[in-house]
This record gives C-alpha cells, sequence and structure tokens, in this order.
C-alpha cells in the first residue's frame, strides 16, 4: 500500500472552506483567506498565541472571526499558509525580502531557515540583480530592524563581482532595474567585465525604458478613446480609424526613432549614469562602433564619485593605457603633414637610436607584464576591472614543530601563492590559537581560503569544517589540500559540514608517503588551472592520498603518475563559491632541501597560485 506524504495529504486543505475556523482579510484590498487554527498554530509561534492564550489581535473585527493583515500581499501571504501546511516552498526569489519579513512577523524561524537555503541554492547569474533590486529599494529603517537582509545584500554583492562576467554580458540584464541599484553596480571596483559592455547595457536600458514610456501613453490614449466611445453603431467604424491612427503612430515612431529627438533623449537618459563609466578604459574605435550601431552620440564626462584611494589596486596599469590610448587617437587624428612633423622631432631628439630601441623594448616588457597581470589577453580593447593584485587570500595551516620553520614554512606557501602577480596573501596558524579570527566576518574578507597542512591536530575540526562550509555556501571559494582529506584515523583531517554536506570534491583516502609522484594525465589542458603548467614533481616524500572516487557533480582536472587524483573541483550549487581538491602538501623543497617535497624545478609554484585565483574568481 503507497503511504501518502501528509504534506501532500494536508495541502487539500490550503485556502480551503471546508472544516475552516478562522478567516483572514489579506492586504489593502482585502482578500479573503481560509485557515485552520491548529495548523497554524503548529508551525507558527504567533498563531499558537493568538488562537490559544488569549492574546487580542488588535486588528480582529469585533463579533467576527475574520483576522485582517493589511501590511502583508495576498500572494505573499499564501505562501505563508502554504509553508504551514507542507513545510515545502517554491517561489520566486524576487519574494524573498517579503517572505523573510513574514517569517519573522509570524515567528516561523522554519520558514527563515527554508527561505535561505532556498536562496543558496537558486541564486544564479540571470536572477540575482532582480533579487537585489527587491530588497535594494527597501527603507533604511527596514534593513537596519532586520540586520539579516545585511547579509544578504553582502551575499549579492559578492555574487555580483564574482560572477560579473556572466551576469553583465547578458543583453538587457540592466532593464528593469532601479536606478540607483544600477548606480550602485556601476560603483564596483573590481567588476571582471569589459567598460565598453557596461556602456552598451546602459545604452540597451535607455531604449527599452523609451519605448516602455510610449507603449503606456499608447496604452492610456486608447483607455481615454474607449471610455469615450458612445454610440455602438460607429464601433466598426471606430476600430478601423484607431488601426489606422495605430499604423500611423507606428510610422511615426519609425520616423522618430531615426531623427535627432531620440538621439537626445536617450543621451539624456544615460547622462545619471555616464560619470561612472571609466573612460580612460575605453578606446575611441570601440566607442564609435557602439556610436554607429545605436544611432547616437556620447560624450563620457571624468568619472566621479571615487578617490584615488579607492582605485589605488585597481588602476595600476592606467598610466600605460592612457598613454598607448593617447597615441592611437593621435594617429587617427594626425594628418600627414603632423605626423611628418613629428617623425622629424623624433629624430632630432634621438641621436642614439640603439640606446632609444633599448628603452623602447624595456617599456614594451613592462607594458606586457602589466597587461597579463590584470588579465588582459587580446590588446588594449579588452581591458577589464577585474584585476588579479585585488585577490585577497588567506592560508589556513596548522604547524607546531618550532617558531623559525613555522615562519619559514608559511613564507614557502605565500611565496607559491604570489608567483603569478597575487599580492594580497594572509596567514593563520590553527595550532598557535587565533579562535578570534575564525569568524564568518573574517573569511568574507578573502576571496578564498587555502587549507594546507598541519604536523599538528587541527583544532576544533567539526566547528572549522562547519564555518567553511558556510564560508563557500556565501560565495567564497575554497582549497583543501591532500592532508585534510585523509582517513578518519589518521587525526589530521578536517569535519564538520565542509565533509559530511559533501562540499569536497573527493572521498577520504588513505595517506601514502615515500613513492614518488609526478604529474600524470591532465583531463582539462584548457582548464585555467592549468595555465602555464608543463610538469609536476612532488619529490621524495610525494606525500599524497589515495582516493579515485569523485563526489557528483565534482571536475577531475588532472591525476598524479600513480593514477590518483591531483586535481578535482566542485561547485554545490550555482550561487556557492568553488571547493578545489589538491593532492599534494604544498611546500617546495626549498624548505627542506634534497627535493624532499615538491621540486621548484617543476611548476608547482605556479599550480599553487592557480588554485588559489580560480577559486577566488570562480
Amino acid at each position: 500500500m503507497q503511504v501518502v506524504p501528509i504534506g501532500k495529504t494536508l495541502l487539500k486543505f490550503l485556502n480551503n472552506k471546508e472544516f475552516s475556523d478562522i478567516k483572514f482579510e489579506v492586504g489593502l484590498q482585502k482578500e479573503v483567506l481560509y485557515g485552520h487554527k491548529l495548523l497554524l498554530s503548529i508551525t507558527s509561534g504567533f498563531f499558537k498565541s493568538l488562537f490559544y492564550s488569549n492574546q487580542k489581535w488588535e486588528e480582529t473585527k469585533v463579533g467576527s472571526n475574520n483576522i485582517i493583515i493589511p501590511d502583508i500581499e495576498p500572494n505573499v501571504f499564501k505562501l505563508v499558509l502554504e509553508f504551514c501546511y507542507t513545510k515545502k516552498l517554491a517561489f520566486s526569489l524576487e519574494l524573498l525580502f517579503s517572505l523573510l519579513l513574514a517569517s519573522d512577523k509570524f515567528q516561523i524561524p522554519e520558514l527563515k531557515n527554508y527561505c535561505l537555503h532556498f536562496f543558496n541554492q537558486n541564486l544564479n547569474v540571470i536572477n540575482c540583480l532582480k533579487i537585489y533590486d527587491s530588497i535594494f529599494n527597501q527603507s533604511q529603517q527596514e534593513l537596519e530592524t532586520f540586520p539579516l537582509f545585511k547579509k544578504i545584500i553582502n551575499r549579492l554583492d559578492r555574487f555580483i563581482r564574482r560572477h560579473s562576467s556572466k551576469i553583465f554580458c547578458q543583453s538587457n540584464c540592466l532593464n528593469e532595474l532601479s536606478n540607483d541599484l544600477v548606480v550602485h553596480c556601476l560603483k564596483y571596483n573590481n567588476l571582471n567585465v569589459k567598460e565598453i559592455d557596461l556602456l552598451e547595457r546602459l545604452i540597451e536600458r535607455s531604449f527599452f525604458l523609451h519605448k516602455n514610456e510610449k507603449r503606456k501613453d499608447r496604452e492610456n490614449e486608447k483607455e481615454e478613446e474607449e471610455d469615450n466611445e458612445k454610440e455602438k453603431d460607429n464601433e466598426k467604424e471606430k476600430d478601423n480609424e484607431k488601426e489606422m491612427e495605430n499604423e500611423n503612430e507606428n510610422e511615426e515612431e519609425e520616423e522618430e526613432d531615426n531623427n535627432h529627438n531620440l538621439s537626445n533623449k536617450i543621451t539624456t537618459s544615460l547622462d545619471t549614469f555616464l560619470p561612472f563609466i571609466q573612460k580612460n578604459l575605453i578606446c575611441q574605435e570601440d566607442l564609435s562602433k557602439l556610436e554607429k550601431k545605436y544611432k547616437i552620440k556620447i560624450k563620457l564626462p571624468l568619472r566621479k564619485g571615487f578617490t584615488n584611494e579607492n582605485n589605488s589596486n585597481e588602476h595600476t596599469f592606467n598610466s600605460i593605457v592612457v598613454e598607448k590610448n593617447d597615441k592611437e587617437n593621435n594617429k587617427q587624428k594626425k594628418d600627414s603633414q603632423q605626423e611628418q612633423e613629428q617623425e622629424q622631432e623624433n629624430e632630432n631628439e634621438n641621436e642614439n637610436e640603439n640606446e632609444k630601441e633599448k628603452e623602447k623594448n624595456k617599456d614594451e616588457t613592462e607594458r606586457e607584464k602589466v597587461l597579463k597581470k590584470v588579465t588582459i589577453n587580446e590588446g588594449i580593447k579588452k581591458k577589464k576591472r577585474y584585476n588579479k593584485e585585488n585577490l585577497k587570500v588567506l592560508i589556513l595551516h596548522c604547524t607546531e614543530i618550532n617558531e623559525e620553520f613555522r615562519k619559514l614554512i608559511a613564507l614557502d606557501i605565500i611565496k607559491s601563492i604570489q608567483s603569478t602577480g597575487i599580492k594580497n596573501v594572509d596567514h593563520i596558524n590553527l595550532a598557535l590559537g587565533g579562535k578570534e579570527k575564525l569568524t564568518l566576518e573574517n573569511f568574507q574578507r578573502y576571496d578564498s581560503i587555502f587549507l594546507t597542512f598541519g604536523d599538528d591536530y587541527i583544532p576544533d575540526r567539526s566547528s572549522l569544517g562547519d564555518l567553511l562550509a558556510d564560508y563557500v555556501e556565501d560565495g567564497g571559494g575554497l582549497v583543501i589540500c591532500s592532508i585534510a582529506c585523509c582517513l578518519p584515523d589518521e587525526d589530521l583531517n578536517l569535519q564538520g559540514r565542509i565533509i559530511t554536506d559533501g562540499f569536497c570534491p573527493v572521498n577520504r583516502g588513505v595517506a601514502v608517503e615515500g613513492v614518488a609522484t609526478t604529474l600524470g594525465e591532465v583531463l582539462l589542458p584548457n582548464h585555467p588551472i592549468m595555465k602555464d603548467v608543463k610538469s609536476w614533481d612532488g619529490g621524495k616524500y610525494s606525500w599524497h592520498i589515495k582516493t579515485d572516487q569523485m563526489k557528483k557533480d565534482a571536475t577531475p582536472i588532472a591525476k598524479l603518475s600513480d593514477n590518483t587524483v591531483f586535481i578535482a573541483t566542485k561547485k554545490k550549487s550555482p550561487s556557492s563559491g568553488t571547493v578545489i581538491f589538491l593532492n599534494t602538501i604544498p611546500i617546495s623543497d626549498g624548505i627542506l632541501g634534497s627535493g624532499n617535497m615538491f621540486l621548484l624545478a617543476s611548476d608547482g609554484r605556479t599550480i599553487l597560485a592557480n588554485v588559489a585565483e580560480f577559486a577566488g574568481i570562480d
């Protein structure tokens, strides 16, 4: 006999007049909804007190069984009732703010937790801006009385920064957002998106709003005409006239779209946002193409609202970019006579041509290095706000031994992570305490956390695992090295939700030591983690764990020479951060010497830097 879940059974009574013993008048329109006191009281502390503790509800009608709830929309209250009856819910994330407020009002902690879990599991690059918009425009008083929303806003901020290249490449992604939120997004300092793409999104938004406004005007005109119609016999004639008028209006709109009035309207609507576009990151050629495509003229003002201090990390390459852009613009504007004069001046100034060529080569080399650091791989035209130098990485390790050796180990790992251009790297030695630093708030300051190894027991391993799981769910990236995934009897592994809830890409394995291993099969040679990686040599010890069992949805990147997993990644949900398993102890033979740990002669340091970077930006 098939057993029907209790939730399915109770769903039949949702807003059902049958056996109902309470009625609600909800919203300003006072829509009537039916409920059952007992079922509501089981889930809601508010309803339990109201129905069974003689608590008076000030808005209950005198002599009536109706309860008036004016400050919640009917569609939101229906969802609250559905959760009380079934303990399950599917909803649009744009209602997140309203549902969380309702869970607080009606004292339903289960609903609050369910909403947060649903938010973390379903947040993606398509809906994140709409969710943000639904919360962003709430009153400051509401946000302050409900601190949880500040955490959600911070979560959305980090998500948008991390996935900006996918979010802002979507056509019309800004169309339905408020002006305030658009400005807020433009103020982000480290978006991984081209400035010219942001400008195009703004232009699309202006055209969208203009067409929307015209459509509403036409609808209003039609309503007025319909209200003024009195004679039924003339309805057909009037309909024909309306069709003719609509055709004429469409023709007029097409004409207007091609004249200067439309261009002026679009340009005016852009004025609010153009000051936040970084003019020096857009080349004239791309801007001209955009103007030609949309038939408008764009004048970019100097950027406002940003201090030199705020942009210190973001624009380390500006002097080079501006210099090169100026040269390109000058070449386009100068006529042949000016070019000849300039060449003559250069010839007169440069007495020693060989020295001049050397200086030029040095400048070009420096320019290439800087452009490489900001991930510009296709020339000046593809500059992005994302800058590797802005990434922040935290190393967590547990090293007892002695003070001098502890410092050497920390410096060695830091040096590896900084080898490709990452500058901001901190570390915490768990063996020396520092529990006050092990908080979600502190972890959220970093783009990725690099959990290395220990020669001592990791203190409070379960709490640390729970904290790291919260950090990853909040969008942070995590690198877990081999010793944290060894079998439980090793007493050096990680525990808590980061392991039990399936965040780690691999299952635990048995420790292997003393069998030299090198880089084996590379399954994804074009993956960012394998950039500039040609070799790996784990040294004489080659400490790693023997595991071939991958978790669901994990992606293996490379194997070791003994065919065990070397590098694997996993993303538990679209909104969570990436967890990377790195099957090694990340110490070079520069510390222990004699080739005992990974060899500096191989690309070990590049691998460590790449995994830290990928965890921080994916």
